[in-house]
């Protein structure tokens, strides 16, 4: 990630997949602005390119590609933080048709003099994204991280959507992570 002192920023992430026609690789491409409005309020405004590189195309799909913006507001008051989102992708070729609305919440608790950090996540998917019948889904996830050191921190997670699993592309799952700063 690359970022200034403005507030802009730009960046990519990536992972290896297991998701049907989505291929083997996602790889994102994102920027922005980030910045504090006032004491303890945040603001986050930008852009997400979701590329699959080696996707299947077919007839009805040629292009897995999503492009997405967004806006998210956090708040924070001592050890307790908390940001709301909107995630917006308009219709393209990926969606067959159909734009994509998602909302998030975000809560975060860091516990005072320990290195541990509690999180919780709900969100709401309304398009084409969902995978449901009805096109509306939520998705949640609980964890917890422990911050090593000033560059070194180790998390899990347990992550779900509702309704039946899709292929084991929306299965229940527990994430551990380790992340590393330079």
């Amino acid at each position: 990630d690359l970022g200034h002192s403005s507030g802009f920023y730009a960046g990519t992430w990536a992972s290896s997949i297991d998701g049907g026609g989505y291929g083997s690789v996602e790889l994102d491409v994102y920027g922005g602005w980030a910045g504090e409005i006032t004491d303890g309020i945040t603001i986050d405004v930008g852009a997400i390119y979701y590329a699959y590189p080696n996707s299947t195309k077919t007839v009805l799909v040629r292009n897995y590609d999503v492009f997405e913006v967004k806006g998210v507001l956090g708040f924070a008051l001592g050890p307790v933080s908390t940001k709301v989102g909107i995630f917006y992708a308009p219709d393209q070729d990926s969606l067959s048709g159909v734009d994509n609305l998602y909302f998030s919440g975000d809560l975060g608790v860091s516990i005072p003099e320990t290195p541990i950090s509690l999180s919780a996540h709900l969100g709401y998917t309304d398009g084409f994204l969902t995978y449901t019948p009805d096109a509306k889904a939520l998705d949640w996830s609980l964890g917890a991280s422990a911050t090593l050191n000033e560059k070194i921190t180790l998390g899990i997670l347990y992550t779900g959507v509702e309704g039946q699993t899709i292929d084991g592309v929306t299965d229940d799952a527990i994430v551990a992570s380790l992340t590393a700063r330079f």
